[in-house]
Order: structure tokens, then C-alpha cells, then sequence
């Protein structure tokens, strides 16, 4: 599995693989949680 140490990356820098997990385990898509990350300028498939 992925250590909760990997995964705390998400919270500090564009991992999508981690960043796609955690919304999916909170039932939130990733630009919900990360609008910055996931702007219509600068959209990124997770």
C-alpha cells in the first residue's frame, strides 16, 4: 500500500496518483479540494 508519509505529499505539492486517492476516499473530486491545482487555465487530468 502507500505510507500515510507519501501521501501527506499531496498536501504539499501536485501529486495527482495521491491527490486522485484522497478524493476519492472523501467523495470530492480532486479541483474541489484543490481548485489552484485544477484551475481551467492550468487543468490537469488526475
Amino acid at each position: 500500500g502507500i505510507g500515510a508519509g507519501s501521501l501527506r505529499n499531496a498536501f504539499y505539492r501536485h501529486v495527482p496518483r495521491y491527490e486522485h486517492l484522497i478524493a476519492q476516499k472523501i467523495g470530492l473530486s480532486p479541483d474541489v479540494i484543490w481548485p489552484s491545482r485544477y484551475s481551467a487555465d492550468n487543468r490537469q487530468s488526475a
